[in-house]
């Protein structure tokens, strides 16, 4: 998949085994940028390679600007008994900032959004940290119209209380990770 904008021409494929130092730079970046966190580069890749060598596990995207990779993505999965499929969870989501606002994020939902059809997702959704109200701010621009529909129901309903707007923070138990995420649902 290729998408053209006046700023640049992005083409967009699964990562594969030469990407994971990429994917995993990125990761380390996210984290920093994202959460303040440091990650140690080591067991990041080899978390990268392990998703990399194993699609069970989880699929990356990498958008690329000429040669460059300059955005990622990843993708895992969890069964949905309630809807009786593969729910699709958008994770990992890094844009160079040299390439950002040029619609390389944009390119990459493109893609998983169509991936996951052809696949037979019964929904998409992202994960973002909490307090990162710039990706916030994206995610919330984009739709999945034909995935938020549920089984059967007329085209255009959304499933659920969010109708399709960002859930907030739960306020569950507080620990260590209470409160940090927050699932946005298509």
């Amino acid at each position: 998949m290729e998408v053209t904008n006046p700023a640049m021409t992005i083409a967009i494929r699964r990562a594969g085994p030469g990407d994971a130092s990429v994917v995993a730079a990125f990761n380390v970046a996210l984290a920093k940028e994202s959460e303040d966190v440091a990650l140690d580069p080591a067991v990041v890749g080899r978390g990268v390679r392990t998703v990399l060598s194993d699609p069970a596990r989880g699929l990356y995207w990498v958008a690329e600007e000429g040669k460059e990779v300059v955005g990622q993505t990843m993708v895992t999965y969890e069964w949905s008994d309630w809807r009786d499929g593969w729910l699709w969870w958008i994770q990992s989501v890094f844009v160079a900032p040299a390439a950002r606002e040029k619609g390389v994020f944009r390119a990459l939902h493109a893609r998983i959004v169509e991936e996951a059809k052809e696949a037979g997702a019964v929904g998409i959704r992202l994960y973002v940290y909490d307090a990162n109200d710039r990706a916030k701010r994206v995610y919330e621009r984009l739709r999945v119209p034909d995935l938020t529909a549920p089984r059967g129901a007329p085209a255009g309903a959304r499933e659920g209380p969010s109708r399709g707007r960002p859930v907030p923070p739960r306020r569950g138990p507080r620990g260590p990770r209470a409160g940090r995420r927050m699932k946005v649902s298509y």
